[in-house]
């Protein structure tokens, strides 16, 4: 027998385990004796072994060994991506798993509960909680929620209550179903205030509306939220006069005998009992929620070696290309170079800078003044509001000083933190130079 004939036929003498001996036959599809006809609309044949897929998992056993069996027959999954199956197939027949998305660990978490495989359901929510963030919310909770996966929900919602909704629900796709709505609302630690989740609610009741196909007017936000049982979490007496007065009386979700009570009541004036009989549902507690604050990292730039140069009275402005999509909340950039080196010296700032996309767009504008900075050092520029950064999308911070001597340092122009990696190029007057004022970038991702 030839040498080629003989590595074609005995490869069981290339393989050094029975693990790489069983994982080459699904890759040869030798000696198969069950099939599969995967996916619904783009369907695949695939051909297995049924002693190595009942070794694995409780469901196939009973299926071909046990009241469950078909004698050859096709089996029909149409509820499983073609891919996903075979990712499911290569871990039964190899033991290996290299995921390489959310997608690919959302899919096969399914697939693992489907076919009662707990090992496998372990290694893809690992990898789920480990990629949980704020621009992966929707599609970690759009897999966990269907899932039951009340670990990975309450990462999910543990964010929300970490920033404004305005940050999270900026995804067009993005919607809390009912019960995600009650869970948020149940927290005790919390980043909105009352009267912003009330604002919350009414934007949610908006959406609501819109996925049910229904009129957007004021009968159906008032049946969208009293039907969901959110108002009922409100706490409105943590409210203040004003802030009841501004925000939820003219809404109109309430009737006119429920914000007369519940005024009287943030006001500590007395109420009878059959005005109180209204509010019925409602929560009266005045116990406040927790207040807490978003996580932001700081992603700063290496110094690198090179003459140190200055600039004033000048228009300056950096060029930031983010990796991946992330939630800027502002910049440390130099403060003014003291002239006398008395480092012990502060002064008053006062610049103006503008966060630009890269058609010119202003997404962000800081009237910055503030007293006492320190000289030869960094300070912090905080947005008003913070801004998305797409991935591979130039942005623009441009910063006008009014007066002073500020410091250019040769910092690198590639920059990486956890969750993003950032590029820089710096202009001064419109012209193009290799240092900059720019020491770092505060974000969320």
């Amino acid at each position: 027998m030839t040498q080629w004939v003989r590595s074609k036929q005995d490869w069981q003498l290339t393989k050094c385990s029975i693990k790489e001996r069983i994982s080459e036959l699904l890759k040869l599809s030798q000696w198969t004796d069950c099939t599969f006809s995967v996916g619904e609309e783009n369907t695949e044949i695939i051909s297995c072994h049924k002693l190595v897929l009942a070794a694995s998992s409780p469901v196939f056993e009973a299926l071909f060994f046990g009241g469950l069996s078909q004698p050859s027959e096709v089996i029909h999954i149409p509820d499983v991506e073609p891919y996903i199956f075979r990712l499911f197939l290569n871990y039964i027949y190899s033991d290996n798993l290299d995921l390489q998305s959310i997608q690919e660990a959302g899919g096969l978490l399914y697939v693992s509960k489907k076919y009662l495989m707990p090992q496998l359901s372990d290694v893809c929510l690992c990898y789920l909680l480990d990629n949980t963030c704020l621009r992966t919310l929707w599609d970690i909770l759009a897999i966990a929620e269907p899932l039951d996966e009340i670990e990975l929900i309450e990462e999910c919602l543990q964010i929300m209550s970490k920033f404004s909704y305005e940050i999270w629900s900026a995804d067009r796709n993005g919607h809390l179903s009912k019960n995600m709505l009650l869970l948020l609302l149940d927290r005790q630690e919390m980043y909105m205030k009352e009267t912003h989740l009330f604002e919350f609610l009414l934007y949610w009741a908006r959406k609501e509306c819109e996925y049910e196909g229904l009129t957007y007017n004021i009968d159906n936000i008032q049946s969208c939220l009293h039907d969901s049982g959110a108002l009922s979490k409100i706490r409105f007496l943590e409210m203040s006069p004003a802030d009841f007065s501004k925000t939820v009386v003219p809404s109109c979700v309430l009737s006119q005998a429920e914000c007369l009570a519940l005024e009287s009541l943030i006001c500590n004036k007395p109420v009878d009992a059959k005005d109180l009989a209204c509010l019925s549902g409602f929560s009266l507690t005045r116990h406040p929620r927790h207040q807490i604050s978003p996580v932001v990292r700081r992603c700063t730039r290496d110094i690198s070696s090179g003459r140190r140069l200055s600039f004033e009275n000048c228009l300056a402005q950096v060029n930031i290309t983010p990796s991946a999509r992330v939630l800027v909340h502002g910049f440390r950039i130099a403060s003014r170079m003291s002239c006398d080196r008395l480092f012990n010296q502060v002064y008053r700032e006062q610049l103006v800078a503008l966060v630009k996309d890269e058609h010119g767009n202003i997404l962000s504008q800081v009237d910055y003044m503030k007293k006492d900075i320190a000289f030869n050092t960094n300070q912090h520029l905080r947005l008003p509001r913070p801004v998305w950064f797409e991935p591979g999308v130039k942005y623009t911070l441009q910063c006008n000083y009014a007066a002073g001597l500020y410091p250019l340092l040769h910092y690198s122009e590639f920059a990486s933190a956890k969750g993003a990696s950032f590029q820089f190029e710096t202009r001064l007057d419109g012209r193009h130079v290799c240092c900059c004022f720019l020491n770092s970038i505060c974000y969320s991702y």
